[in-house]
């Protein structure tokens, strides 16, 4: 392909815009504000002695004080705040300082030791919980919660993308997980997370998901392109369906217990179902567009971009191709016409540019309506032009060089042969036999074409011919 090809080819092949990174983004801040408002709000009810702020079912677990905090710290490093190097070392500070918790945490839930009584604020208030007994604990599942998040933020800052997704991911999991539970009404889903953290837990870790939303995994997520849309719709899907089936064997189960796994069977059967309709409909979008794309590229690498009729990549390709055909049966052969535009550079210099594109349109068009639909028109560069005519006999060749010379003879190209009369070109033409090359025959009708012109132009001439004039 050459560079003039390139560039037309490149014309079809447009980046769309990745506006769904830009959305995805913006709701980073939102998320993060709903970590800070639920940590502030518990820490608040602490203080206050509002117990619904941080229990907000009742009998039901509480969100502990180190919890809360915890969260208040991690909505707040996952601020949008212009990304100076004075923030990201507050950020990742304040981050570090929740790991610090965490890992005291952590220490008191694997060892017999009780630290973390230390550091927590409004203590009196969950000793008197636990004296009441009532749930307010620190649980596993809330310390994976802030660790995933805190370490995805770490990741975020240190713009190692692909790793702060992976734990964004998993922060976001645990909590969604009690999410379901509370949904469903299983306790044994949501343990000792109150709803309030698990809430929270979902913004924030969704929050740090979000910023990563220009790299990473995520980022072909939201494509613009047929894959994320084919992405996006199976995960709605699959987001919808398993919830609503997921009520719909819990009714079985309260109605008539054994008919459940029928329930499940046949419901997975359908979701596979739909799952591999809705990929093969996005596939075939994908596949047609890729289809239409290759055409364009194929015509734009094929194809002169003046004329539309076949370039010189095209004509030789068609040339061999024919050859070889020729090679392996005893058909009348392949013809070649070699043309030359007479006088072509007295237009370009009398008349401008504009007027010889004008003109070679004009020919071309009228050289493509005088062959056969087999045979193969092409402009090999300027003023020159070639047809290919496969499978033909030497009168038929000349039949139709003789349409040509008439048709281009008679255009009526206005500001052009209303003044300096009728366009005329030259012919020279040669039969490429079994055994010859494209080449052979080029060269062959090229000789026969310059002695034309010498005859005294507007006129065909056979290779044969030793110089007699076919037309005058």
């Amino acid at each position: 392909m050459t560079d003039n090809d390139f560039d037309a080819a490149s014309n079809f092949v447009q980046e769309k815009p990745w506006r769904l990174v830009n959305i995805v983004q913006s709701l980073s801040p939102y998320l993060a504000g709903g970590g800070i408002a639920v940590g502030s709000g518990c820490l608040w009810g602490y203080w206050g002695g509002y117990e619904w702020f941080y229990r907000p079912i009742s009998p039901g677990p509480a969100t502990h004080p180190l919890t809360a905090l915890c969260l208040l710290l991690l909505g707040t490093s996952a601020l949008p705040i212009k990304r100076s190097t004075i923030f990201r070392g507050l950020s990742t500070g304040l981050l570090f300082v929740v790991l610090a918790f965490c890992l005291v945490w952590f220490v008191d839930l694997t060892f017999p030791v009780h630290i973390s009584p230390f550091i927590t604020p409004f203590q009196g208030s969950v000793t008197l919980d636990i004296q009441h007994g009532k749930s307010n604990s620190l649980g596993l599942n809330s310390l994976v919660l802030l660790v995933g998040t805190a370490a995805s933020l770490i990741f975020y800052n240190a713009r190692y993308l692909a790793a702060a997704q992976a734990f964004s991911f998993l922060a976001a999991f645990i909590p969604a997980v009690s999410l379901v539970g509370y949904l469903y009404g299983v306790e044994n889903l949501y343990g000792a997370m109150s709803l309030w953290t698990a809430l929270a837990g979902v913004c924030v870790g969704l929050s740090a998901l979000c910023m990563t939303a220009e790299g990473g995994l995520l980022r072909y997520v939201l494509s613009p392109y047929s894959w994320g849309w084919v992405f996006r719709t199976q995960s709605v899907l699959g987001l919808i369906f398993p919830l609503a089936l997921g009520f719909l064997i819990l009714e079985v189960m309260r109605l008539n217990g054994h008919r459940v796994f029928g329930v499940y069977v046949v419901g997975n059967i359908w979701f596979i179902l739909l799952m591999v309709g809705v990929s093969s409909f996005f596939l075939e979008k994908v596949d047609q567009q890729r289809r239409r794309s290759e055409l364009k590229l194929l015509e734009a690498a094929t194809q002169d971009q003046l004329t539309g009729l076949a370039n010189r990549r095209k004509f030789f390709e068609f040339g061999r191709y024919q050859i070889q055909r020729i090679d392996r049966s005893n058909n009348n052969g392949l013809w070649l016409l070699m043309m030359d535009l007479d006088h072509f550079k007295n237009i370009n210099d009398s008349a401008g540019h504009d007027m010889g594109d004008k003109v070679l349109v004009m020919v071309s068009r009228a050289m493509q309506k005088s062959v056969r639909s087999v045979d193969l028109v092409s402009r090999l560069g300027g003023e020159e032009f070639a047809v290919l005519l496969p499978d033909s006999t030497r009168d038929g060749a000349e039949h139709v060089a003789n349409r040509i010379l008439a048709s281009v003879n008679s255009l009526c190209i206005l500001g052009w042969t209303d003044i300096h009369g009728p366009v005329t070109l030259s012919i020279g033409c040669s039969r490429i036999t079994p055994g010859s090359t494209l080449e052979d025959g080029m060269k062959s009708a090229d000789s026969a074409l310059y002695e034309a012109k010498r005859n005294g132009r507007n006129q065909l001439l056979m290779a044969d011919s030793a110089g007699q004039s076919q037309y005058q």
